[in-house]
């Protein structure tokens, strides 16, 4: 099984990310875009484990999610290739922002306490919505940084980390994920300009 650790909006926040885009989804030449399914905030992809490894990494994981404070979040700005070396399109994450990079810079430490390394994919703060084609050009990039360049969507608060099994797509089968755990924040408010919780032995989030 895949596994991935990520911040799942919620589906009126994916609403009007989509309706945004509405134009652009029609146009699939331009830029390959993501189903919708893919439209979240991955944290760390844990690449193929098997189901012992999986409910290790969740047990692991859990306790330390736990000392984290909820993150209130939106979705803002539409970023083609936003770094070096990048082929995607992206929206944007903003709000305790700092606090989820740090998170996922963090879940690689916790696991490898248990000895398990997931993958080192760069991580960037908001979600992938498509990727360029050889069809894409420099002006339809600028057009789209133009028009949705100052996006922003609704504020949420983030209740947990979902760990989910990314199961194999096709043609006529979109891809999708099961959910194999949630791990929830911290019930305690952030406190603006100290930080959150610290967990024992561990890395201030």
């Amino acid at each position: 099984m895949r596994l991935t650790a990520s911040i799942l909006p919620p589906d009126d926040v994916l609403d009007h990310v989509a309706e945004a885009l509405h134009r652009d989804l029609a146009d699939t030449e331009l830029v390959a875009w993501e189903d919708r399914s893919r439209w979240r905030v991955r944290l760390v992809d844990f690449g193929t484990v098997d189901r012992a490894d999986a409910v290790r990494v969740s047990e692991c994981l859990a306790d330390w999610v736990a000392t984290v404070s909820a993150p209130t979040l939106r979705l803002e700005e539409v970023r083609p290739l936003p770094y070096d070396g990048d082929d995607s399109v992206w929206v944007g994450l903003g709000g305790d922002v700092d606090l989820v990079t740090e998170l996922a810079a963090a879940i690689p430490q916790w696991t490898h306490t248990i000895g398990f390394v997931p993958d080192r994919r760069k991580y960037y703060p908001g979600i992938r919505v498509g990727r360029v084609t050889a069809a894409t050009t420099v002006a339809y990039l600028e057009s789209l940084s133009e028009r949705l360049g100052g996006y922003e969507g609704p504020a949420w608060t983030a209740a947990d980390v979902l760990l989910a099994v990314e199961k194999m797509s096709g043609p006529d089968h979109p891809p999708r994920f099961e959910v194999f755990e949630t791990l929830p924040f911290s019930d305690q408010p952030l406190m603006r300009g100290s930080g959150a919780h610290m967990p024992a032995g561990g890395q201030q989030l």
